[in-house]
């Protein structure tokens, strides 16, 4: 089976999600959901509170995530380069051996 990749794509992939992730800010995350005194009611607060603390736990998993995810691509960008470059200098060195039994080398 052919696939056809481009590892630029791949490295460039892994690294817009990093850039996306790592957006997300406690302080942004925590300035939205705001404090006690702006809800007038402490289980509502509770429940927001709740939920920011959530946003944030997702946001930590998904940053972790990300870097494996990164990382991968990356790995599999440059293994997919290498076994490229690899098969081209073997069906060079075959052409070549070809050639060279070939009665006027051409």
């Amino acid at each position: 089976m052919t696939v056809l990749v481009d590892p630029e794509s791949l490295r460039k992939f892994g690294s817009r999600l990093g850039e996306i992730v790592s957006d997300v800010r406690e302080g942004e995350v925590r300035s939205v959901c705001g404090g006690a005194g702006e809800y007038g009611h402490d289980e509502l607060f509770g429940a927001v509170d709740e939920f920011c603390s959530a946003v944030l736990t997702g946001t930590e998993v998904l940053k972790g995530n990300v870097e494996y995810i990164g990382t991968a691509l990356a790995e599999s960008a440059k293994n997919y380069e290498d076994s490229d470059e690899a098969a081209s200098s073997e069906l060079a060195g075959i052409m070549d051996a070809l050639q060279a039994r070939v009665p006027g080398g051409q």
